[in-house]
């Protein structure tokens, strides 16, 4: 899985996008745009979880998010958030337990948005079919008003997707909410940079002692 630790993402919905149409007559819906920077990545091969600060800039919400990524592994990637209000002595499960499925092509989902500011840190935590739980770095946030908000991304199915290098790279995908074309599917957009020519590099997580 190649991920980068300073990619900034956002997400969005519409009912059309970029010449890919998914079903007949939808009616458009209404876009949500959120940014993210990548603090660190829990990663078992393909199956992966990037963990998301929705804190951009120093006065933004101290909000956390799991960003879950199965790359065809073959078996069900499932990823979670954890929190900790001791320093990491112990975690408590603060989002569902999201289980992307291995397809044919690549498969993703996000979770919501949980407070995260002083006083609390988060991980991001995944498991490839029935193997170890491997855990991101715990990551805590400057103090916001943020509380637990947002719903959590279904799903998606990446069917279309480019990438720029330069001094900045960039990369967009356009994923569907279903397997197939149906008159209620739609399209989520997800868009990626991170300053620098190098190739994104994967830092593996820490196995949790967990099972």
């Amino acid at each position: 899985m190649r991920v980068s630790r300073w990619m900034v993402t956002v997400a969005t919905t519409a009912a059309m996008t970029g010449g890919l149409v998914l079903g007949g007559a939808v009616q458009a819906l209404a876009s949500t745009v959120q940014g993210y920077i990548v603090f660190d990545v829990a990663a078992d091969g393909p199956c992966g979880g990037l963990l998301q600060s929705a804190q951009v800039t120093a006065g933004g919400p101290a909000a956390a998010a799991v960003y879950i990524e199965n790359q065809q592994s073959g078996r069900a990637c499932t990823g979670w958030l954890e929190r900790s209000v001791n320093r990491g002595k112990s975690w408590t499960v603060v989002s569902p337990k999201i289980a992307v499925p291995s397809a044919g092509v690549i498969t993703w989902a996000k979770s919501a948005d949980y407070a995260n500011g002083p006083g609390k840190v988060a991980r991001a935590c995944v498991r490839s079919g029935s193997g170890p739980t491997v855990c991101s770095d715990s990551m805590g946030l400057r103090a916001s008003s943020a509380r637990d908000t947002g719903a959590a991304v279904p799903v998606s199915y990446v069917r279309r997707q480019v990438s720029s290098q330069g001094s900045v790279f960039c990369t967009g995908r356009l994923s569907s909410s279903t397997t197939g074309k149906t008159a209620a599917s739609y399209v989520r957009a997800y868009v990626g940079r991170r300053p620098g020519r190098a190739r994104p590099v994967l830092r593996p997580g820490r196995h949790s002692r967990r099972a």
